[in-house]
């Protein structure tokens, strides 16, 4: 899925409109702004602090505890979130709103590019045994781009379903055995920080987005200047 998103990507950027001075790259992007480091490098840091819970969480859902969900809606999510759901958005976008429908697309291809480089640079088991593709979560990752890019784009309208389904996409992850908590919550800060780069987001924002570790996991602030 990741191939044909990219390959339709690059079919849709052949023909932009004159107002998109780049396809691939924008002097809007800020990959190396003070705020997008503390996201990425804070959250990394801080999703690393949660492997002493991952089999506690592991446990938990193994001996049937219920995270948000059942073992066949975890199934069913996955299924839907597997690339699906993140390419008819952008595609979507693409052909109605091509300035934000880009800022997605974007996100979601550094997103992608950025989980395949580091799964095959950690190489860590998952728990089910299924590969060593494990660290961090891809689906999570995506969707958690997706979900930051549809909130810089159209606010709570778009924030409030995006990151819903995030949140059960990452859930369905655990559930179904195939990511650690550590993977999940490694795949959220990375597609946070490449929705925040494509968005165009600054140290000249009014406002702070901060991970912060804490003993039974991390905690994600909001911080805004009046």
């Amino acid at each position: 899925m990741k191939k044909i998103f990219l390959f339709l990507f690059l079919f849709f950027s052949l023909i932009p409109p004159a107002f998109a001075e780049n396809v691939f790259w924008s002097k809007e992007l800020k990959p190396f702004d003070k705020q997008n480091l503390i996201v990425l490098g804070g959250g990394m840091a801080a999703s690393l602090q949660l492997r002493p819970y991952d089999r506690k969480v592991r446990n938990y859902q193994e001996g049937n505890g219920y995270l948000l969900m059942g073992r066949e809606d975890a199934k069913n999510i996955s299924n839907v979130s597997h690339g699906f759901l993140e390419f008819a958005v952008a595609g979507t976008m693409l052909l109605t709103d091509y300035r934000e429908g880009l800022k997605i697309s974007r996100a979601l291809v550094y997103t992608s590019l950025s989980h395949l480089t580091l799964t095959k640079l950690t190489n860590r088991e998952r728990p089910n045994h299924k590969d060593h593709n494990s660290w961090p979560s891809g689906h999570t990752a995506s969707m958690f781009a997706l979900a930051g890019s549809l909130a810089g784009s159209y606010g709570a309208a778009g924030a409030i379903p995006g990151y819903g389904a995030a949140v059960l996409v990452a859930a369905s992850r655990i559930k179904q055995n195939n990511h650690w908590i550590s993977d999940v919550a490694a795949g959220a800060v990375l597609g946070t920080y490449w929705a925040m780069v494509t968005q165009g987001n600054s140290s000249e924002k009014d406002y702070a987005i901060i991970p912060v570790a804490i003993d039974d996991g991390m905690l994600i602030t909001y911080e805004k200047s009046f």
